[in-house]
């Protein structure tokens, strides 16, 4: 979405007219937020071990966020700091059990919401600020204490992850 600049004459200037280094000024305010997701429906079985909930490779935003093969995300030059939230809900649940969802940076959880119950469950991960620097890994995973634990659907609505770049 275009923003307006208003000057003190009461001239109006669109993001979209502006640019630097061939780039609209929209086209960089819209860059900062990236909403990563999957739009294929998959369905993850989550077990006894962090399982990655993959993002869909063909949705690459920009050359700083790049997502990998395996749906990670690889932090890009000039990054040095992001906030990451995220989501996701569970389609099947058998029996009790401790599941997790984690923001991890590289092989560290940066960001951790949990919940032991044995009936639909809804996560949902607060708003984090982190420190990255270029070819970071970051990633949502699930686990479970059990085999079969749970369903995750991978879809857009359900399953996703938030990186703010702040600086």
């Amino acid at each position: 979405m275009s923003k307006s600049i208003k000057f003190k004459n009461a001239t109006y200037l669109d993001s979209s007219s502006i640019t630097h280094k061939k780039r609209t000024l929209k086209a960089i305010l819209d860059w900062r937020y990236n909403t990563f997701t999957n739009s294929k429906g998959t369905i993850i079985k989550i077990g006894n071990g962090y399982t990655i909930l993959p993002f869909d490779t063909s949705d690459n935003p920009n050359s700083k966020l790049i997502i990998q093969s395996n749906g990670t995300i690889k932090i890009g030059s000039g990054i040095s700091r992001i906030r990451i939230s995220g989501s996701c809900s569970l389609s099947v649940v058998n029996d009790y059990d401790l599941r997790r969802l984690s923001v991890f940076k590289n092989d560290t959880i940066v960001n951790r919401t949990q919940m032991y119950y044995n009936h639909y469950h809804s996560f949902t991960l607060n708003p984090k600020c982190i420190s990255v620097k270029e070819n970071d890994i970051i990633s949502l995973k699930f686990t479970g204490e059990k085999v079969n634990s749970a369903e995750i659907p991978m879809t857009t609505e359900i399953t996703h992850l938030t990186i703010e770049i702040i600086a």
